[in-house]
C-alpha cells in the first residue's frame, strides 16, 4: 500500500527501495521501479515492465488492448513466461494464449510514461450501483487513517 511504502522510506531509512511486479510463471519479475524513479511513482506503481519484456493491459472481455490510464487485465509475454503448467494443457491454454501472453487476473493501469499500478484481481471486483469497486481502493483509503 501507498501509505506503508511512503512510511518505509522514511521511518526505516530504506530511500533507494524499489517495488517489482510478476508471478512464479513468469519467472517472477515483469515490472520493477529502480532507484532513480521519482518518489511518488516508486510508492504508487510496480515500475516500467523490465527489459525483454512485454506487458499491455487488456479489456478481459474483449481481449483488446485499453487507452492508457484505463483499468484492464494485466498480460505479459517474453523470455521469463513460462512454456505451459506440467501436466496439465487446459489450465496452460486458461493462462497463456495463442500469441504467448500470460493472462495474470490482475487488474492494472499503465500510465503515459508506462508504469503500471496494480488496482486489484478481475475475481476480487465487486459491482456495486454500477461502480466497479476494488478492494485494493478501500485498503488504501483504510491505510491513510492514523489507528490504522
Amino acid at each position: 500500500p501507498i501509505e506503508v511504502m511512503k512510511r518505509v522510506v522514511s521511518d526505516m531509512h530504506l530511500e533507494q527501495i524499489t517495488i517489482a511486479y510478476g508471478m512464479t510463471e513468469t519467472s517472477p519479475v515483469s515490472c520493477q521501479s529502480s532507484t532513480d524513479t521519482p518518489l511518488d511513482k516508486r510508492v504508487s506503481t510496480v515500475g516500467q515492465v523490465q527489459p525483454h519484456l512485454e506487458v499491455k493491459v487488456i479489456d478481459p472481455e474483449s481481449g483488446e488492448p485499453v487507452p492508457r490510464g484505463r483499468s484492464g487485465e494485466l498480460c505479459t509475454r517474453g523470455y521469463s513466461v513460462m512454456h505451459g503448467y506440467w501436466g496439465d494443457p487446459e489450465k496452460t491454454r486458461e493462462a497463456i494464449d495463442a500469441e504467448g501472453w500470460m493472462h495474470t487476473g490482475d487488474l492494472a493501469t499503465m500510465d503515459a510514461e508506462g508504469y503500471v499500478n496494480i488496482v486489484g484481481r478481475i475475481k476480487d471486483m465487486v459491482i456495486r450501483g454500477g461502480e466497479n469497486i476494488y478492494p485494493r481502493e478501500i485498503e488504501e483509503f483504510l491505510y491513510r487513517h492514523p489507528q490504522v
